[in-house]
């Protein structure tokens, strides 16, 4: 029986790309249900009121989304020149998909 090893190979680098374009998609879904979301509910983000002050809200929405994905390629960058660190980056990936799974489910049934 063969076992799924996250710290050496080309299954554990696969499966954090796997999750890689999970997160990826689910920045977009997380965007997306933002902004349907913003005509129903009052944003909580401190950091995207902050900014919406200046720019509006939906702008500002965008912005932040941006930013954090912008944060998450670079996050990519750094793991694909690295060897060794597939396991933590991999765990640390499944929590943010988790997180980001809740937050879309939420902005979409609200």
């Amino acid at each position: 029986m063969k076992t799924f090893e996250l710290t050496q190979g080309t299954a554990g680098r696969s499966f954090v790309k796997l999750l890689f374009g999970a997160i990826l998609l689910l920045q977009a879904l997380d965007l997306h249900s933002t902004l349907i979301a913003l005509n129903e509910r009052i944003e909580t983000n401190k950091l995207i009121l902050e900014i919406a002050a200046f720019i509006g809200l939906p702008l500002a929405v965008v912005v932040v989304k941006f930013l954090a994905t912008l944060s998450i390629a670079l996050l990519i960058r750094v793991w694909s020149r690295s060897r060794g660190m597939d396991a933590p980056v991999a765990v640390a990936l499944v929590v943010m998909c988790l997180a980001y799974a809740g937050t879309v489910i939420n902005n979409y049934v609200g």
